[in-house]
Formats: C-alpha cells, sequence, structure tokens
C-alpha cells in the first residue's frame, strides 16, 4: 500500500485548421491510494484516487472568440499498470487510468463528457 502524487501537463494548438484557431492547456493533479505487488523488478499496481483537470483555453472555434477561459473539472480516477525497476530507485512504468468526471450541469452527461480514458508512460523515483 502506498500513496502517490502524479501531475502532468497536456498542451493542444489547433492553429487556424477548419475554421478553428484555438489552444487548451489541460494541468492535471491526481493524488491516489494504491496497492503493489512485488515481483523481482516487476511490480503490478492498481489505485484509487481523485483527478482534477483544469483547462485554461483561448481562441476561436467556430467564429465564437473565446478570451483565456479557466474550466476546472474533478472526478474518481480508478487505475492499474505495471512498474519495472531499472536502478535502484529509478523506475519506469505504463498505466492506465479510467477518470469519471462531475461535469456539473452545464456538460451533457454522456459518457463522451464524462469518461476519460488515459494512457501514461513515465519515469519516476522512489524515495525509500
Amino acid at each position: 500500500m502506498g500513496v502517490a502524487l502524479n501531475a502532468g501537463v497536456l498542451y493542444f494548438n489547433n492553429d487556424q485548421r477548419y475554421f478553428q484557431d484555438y489552444s487548451v492547456t489541460n494541468y492535471m493533479i491526481q493524488p491516489k491510494i494504491f496497492g503493489e505487488f512485488n515481483i523481482q523488478k516487476v511490480n503490478p499496481f492498481f489505485g484509487i484516487g481523485y483527478t482534477s483537470m483544469i483547462f485554461d483555453h483561448s481562441g476561436n472555434n467556430n467564429r465564437y472568440t473565446i478570451i483565456k477561459e479557466s474550466v476546472t473539472q474533478s472526478g474518481i480516477d480508478l487505475n492499474l499498470g505495471i512498474k519495472y525497476q531499472t536502478l535502484k530507485n529509478i523506475f519506469v512504468q505504463i498505466q492506465y487510468d479510467y477518470i469519471i468526471l462531475d461535469v456539473g450541469d452545464e456538460i451533457q452527461r454522456i459518457k463522451y463528457n464524462t469518461n476519460v480514458n488515459l494512457f501514461k508512460i513515465g519515469v519516476g523515483y522512489n524515495f525509500n
């Protein structure tokens, strides 16, 4: 058992394609509790946590101007993955996150708007 904090940044810039000129930056903060199985250098894991996604966007979308708007959406995060210990404290990992967002009343509650699927590959450091 353990606790972890993941953070990330995703950036998209449409750059005037298809009548849209806008950019979106997504900042993610993901605290979680996880369980891990130790099988030599390979460690499968599962976890549950909470994800906050902060979207900063600006530009033009079908002639609708968005001027530096910020929206935060949050929800429960279920994840699983596998970690491989490369050195004493250094590891690489592959992780799948399934996030169920609470989008509020202003966004239609359909799977496309509320369910987020993330596949992540990363490098980490163990503080032990």
